[in-house]
């Protein structure tokens, strides 16, 4: 199970999926089934140039529809990166020549870029020429968390974008008036969100702007200044309980992984993600059907 960073913003990504395409691809979305969008497993892809044979495995990848339709018109691709680094398009490109292949369907590949990068939604262009002839074209996008302004992504109205302007910079605001004005577009929505993607959300909010003690001070004395800090409080005391409750279930995860691996040996990508995905009282059936069970088949997880 991934740590850190990255997994934080894959699970955003994979809960918010339909809003990341809105958010990259705006003419596109609305064309796309939006509500049939479900991240695939990322199994390894080999990438055999010049004899490396280098194992690939893309952030995060699906399939995208017409409404209506069962046969996939193309593969949506996207790549967490930490920092921008200026061989990124030369590898989005790889990327997206080995998902073509693989699939078979043109690919729109982006990168979220958490610091560093152009600012906001960019379109960007990697040409081949030969001879001063263009003989091939890569396009992509993308989007630039650290310098973008804040105050457009929570007019927004999709939810991720309230969690990214949590790692945006908000002119004229201190960190608290900007942790204030992320929860509180959180709050105006609070009734339409499931509690899953509320717990996400306000995630995101709290790990990426934290605040030191003198800042937290100030944090209070806004939150009673617009008179909403009990409902506030009432969100991150939430919050806090689910963490809890995360915990325990990321415990539970790694210890039922170690035993079906010392049993049945080593889990593929798929099985790691469905053990993932369980809840801790799924996992604790598991755990007591494990003993009797003669294969992954007979707990469901072939």
């Amino acid at each position: 199970m991934a740590n850190g960073h990255d997994q934080l913003h894959k699970t955003l990504l994979e809960t918010f999926i339909a809003d990341y395409v809105c958010l990259l691809w705006p003419e596109a979305a609305k064309r796309i089934d939006l509500d049939s969008i479900r991240p695939e497993p990322t199994e390894g892809y080999l990438d055999t140039q010049a004899g490396r044979g280098r194992p690939r495995r893309p952030d995060l990848v699906a399939k995208l529809y017409k409404p209506g339709s069962t046969r996939a018109e193309a593969v949506l691709h996207i790549e967490i990166e930490k920092r921008y680094r200026a061989t990124l398009a030369k590898r989005l490109a790889e990327y997206n020549r080995l998902l073509h292949h693989r699939h078979d369907r043109p690919v729109l590949t982006s990168a979220l870029i958490l610091r560093g990068g152009k600012p906001e939604v960019v379109a960007h262009s990697l040409e081949l020429r030969v001879f001063g002839v263009r003989v091939n074209r890569f396009d992509y996008r993308t989007l630039g968390l650290s310098r973008s302004d804040a105050s457009g992504w929570l007019a927004r109205p999709e939810p991720l974008a309230w969690a990214y302007a949590a790692l945006m910079h908000m002119p004229n605001h201190t960190r608290a008036k900007h942790r204030i004005a992320c929860l509180l577009r959180i709050r105006k929505a609070w009734t339409r969100l499931r509690p899953r993607e509320r717990f996400l959300l306000i995630n995101c909010i709290q790990n990426y702007l934290r605040l030191e003690k003198h800042e937290e001070l100030d944090y209070e004395r806004i939150l009673e200044e617009i008179g909403c800090r009990e409902e506030i409080e009432a969100m991150e005391l939430t919050w806090s309980d689910e963490i809890r409750a995360e915990g325990i279930q990321e415990g539970m995860c790694l210890t039922t992984i170690s035993l079906l691996e010392r049993k049945f040996g080593v889990l593929s990508s798929r099985v790691r993600q469905r053990i993932e995905a369980q809840s801790i009282a799924e996992l604790e059936q598991l755990a007591r059907r494990l003993l009797d069970a003669d294969s992954l088949g007979d707990l469901g997880l072939a």
